[in-house]
């Protein structure tokens, strides 16, 4: 069972035009709550998500399910499907060129700086001019949840965490930090490749 401090990997994989793309993100148990069953955890995940990014997405981008797995605990794998369009009435970027979010965490000394990045397909083209973003400020609530704590009341309480490579291996170690930051990049991004899987999928 889930305990606080467990690592849990989160894998949102969204849709636009039948084309999908998978962005994981990593937070630590802060408060257990009520102690949901880790599909009700999932869905609370996957819902925070949706809503902080639906209403600057076209109604043609989906958030379609979430893969689910604690690191510090080996529970299996957990995947809740749950399709909720953007709520925007405007066309969207092509799925290739995203809104991309720049993730910072710093080691405990803080001499040293992770990196990281969550892709965000979907944004309604009305939003940028030129390649470049009209007011980043409309994404402040995805910010907020890659960067800030979240209460799911009445369930978990949940610290956003940045993955970094500890060794190379093989097999590669990892270790994982609180997120300390994130900005928007000001440009639309444009992506040579997509990660992407289908749900339930390896």
């Amino acid at each position: 069972m889930a305990a606080v401090n467990d690592i849990i990997s989160a894998t949102i994989i969204t849709q636009q035009g039948g084309v999908q793309m998978s962005n994981s993100i990593y937070f630590e148990i802060d408060d257990l709550g009520n102690d949901p069953s880790l599909g009700e955890a999932a869905l609370d995940i996957l819902d925070a998500y949706t809503d902080s990014i639906k209403a600057q997405c076209s109604s043609a981008w989906a958030s379609t399910c979430l893969v689910m797995e604690n690191i510090s605990n080996d529970e299996g794998r957990t995947i809740i499907q749950n399709t909720t369009p953007g709520t925007g009435a405007g066309a969207a970027h092509g799925p290739d060129q995203v809104l991309r979010m720049n993730q910072y965490a710093g080691q405990p000394d803080f001499l040293k700086v992770h990196r990281g990045a969550f892709n965000q397909s979907g944004i309604m083209s009305s939003l940028s001019t030129r390649g470049r973003w009209n007011d980043l400020s409309a994404f402040v609530d995805l910010r907020t949840f890659l960067v800030s704590a979240t209460a799911m009341t009445p369930n978990w309480t949940i610290t956003p965490y940045l993955r970094w490579r500890l060794t190379t291996g093989p097999p590669p170690t990892y270790s994982y930090t609180p997120t300390t930051d994130v900005q928007a990049s000001g440009r639309c991004f444009k992506l040579a490749s997509r990660k992407s899987r289908l749900c339930g999928t390896s």
